[in-house]
């Protein structure tokens, strides 16, 4: 059996990260999360409040045109035994009121009652929007510490492909909550999504070309000591300098493909579409972050461990986290504070 899917109340990142005023805690995705948490949650829980859960197999077959009939229990129970029945409709002939009257009783002792159906298109939606985030939540949990990198973006250092991509989140987050209709919401979440990945586009660009000039790096001593001989800047702490630039931006990317994802979950994306927005950047890092260049990058930062083991384990976990949408069940936190947001009406 497929682990849970848990969808907890409050998001949060972890905590080397939030210190360093991550990308993703500077544009406040733990709480714009936590606000489609609650409104999802509240639509959810209203669709059920329409008392679909008192229906059972006998009443089912009352079922009709997006309504259906509820029996009080002991009624039921009467009816089927055929100690008591529905009065017949004075209006039309072979029809029946919802009054029930127990056979001999004079007076009516129970009465049937008509419920509209649940909007489960609706309760579908909200439902998938509340795995995404849960899945989501759990993502989050794994990203590494890139506070160095975080800080020359937050002073405006970074270019124009990654400002495309903030900005169309910070615009579709900042609107959110004055969409009027799922039709509005996912009309802007398309157009932020369409800039989003032109700025994505560029920026995957402007990351493989860098990865190009770090093949001309120094591969072994022998190289090392040939570049030393030439008369021109060290060559090595060139290539130093531009490997971390490179891994900053495949670490900035991790953290963009999650905004991606949040659009595209407001706008009620599936499994499979969440799947094809990641696979360009996951096929990319595969293939070319292989063996041989990592190999490469450790002989020029002289230590094992550079951060594109990091870079591949993440994409791995978001993949497994992706795939427990498909199949895993999902469990969501409630507490008294999402019960007082339901819009029941009294009977």
């Amino acid at each position: 059996m497929a682990d849970d899917l848990v969808l907890k109340n409050n998001s949060s990142l972890p905590k080397k990260l939030d210190e360093e005023k991550d990308i993703l805690s500077y544009y406040g995705i733990p709480g714009f999360m936590d606000e489609i948490v609650k409104r999802n949650k509240t639509e959810m829980l209203n669709c059920l409040a329409c008392a679909a859960g008192t229906v059972d197999a006998l009443n089912q077959a009352s079922h009709a045109e997006g309504f259906f009939v509820h029996i009080p229990e002991g009624m039921r129970k009467l009816i089927n035994e055929g100690k008591a029945h529905f009065d017949k409709s004075n209006k039309n002939p072979g029809e029946f009121s919802p009054n029930i009257r127990i056979n001999g009783s004079k007076t009516i002792d129970g009465q049937a009652t008509i419920y509209k159906d649940i909007d489960s298109q609706k309760l579908t939606g909200s439902l998938s929007n509340l795995a995404m985030m849960a899945m989501m939540q759990g993502v989050m949990a794994k990203l590494d510490d890139i506070g160095e990198m975080t800080q020359d973006l937050l002073q405006g250092q970074h270019d124009a492909r990654v400002s495309k991509i903030t900005g169309a989140f910070k615009s579709f987050s900042d609107l959110y909550f004055t969409f009027t209709s799922d039709d509005e919401l996912k009309f802007q979440a398309n157009n932020a999504y369409s800039k989003m990945q032109e700025g994505s586009n560029a920026l995957h660009y402007e990351i493989d070309k860098k990865r190009r000039k770090l093949l001309h790096a120094p591969k072994n001593n022998f190289q090392v000591t040939l570049y030393a001989l030439t008369p021109f800047i060290n060559r090595s702490k060139k290539y130093q300098k531009l490997y971390n630039e490179f891994l900053n931006d495949l670490r900035l990317y991790s953290r963009l493909i999650i905004m991606s994802d949040i659009v595209l979950g407001c706008k009620g994306a599936t499994a499979d579409v969440i799947i094809r927005n990641h696979k360009p950047f996951n096929d990319y890092c595969n293939d070319k972050l292989s063996q041989s260049f990592q190999k490469n990058i450790s002989f020029l930062m002289h230590k094992e461990d550079t951060g594109l083991k990091g870079i591949l384990n993440f994409n791995e976990s978001l993949n497994s986290g992706i795939e427990q949408l498909k199949c895993s069940p999902l469990k969501i936190e409630c507490d008294n504070k999402d019960v007082k947001l339901l819009n029941i009406e009294k009977e």
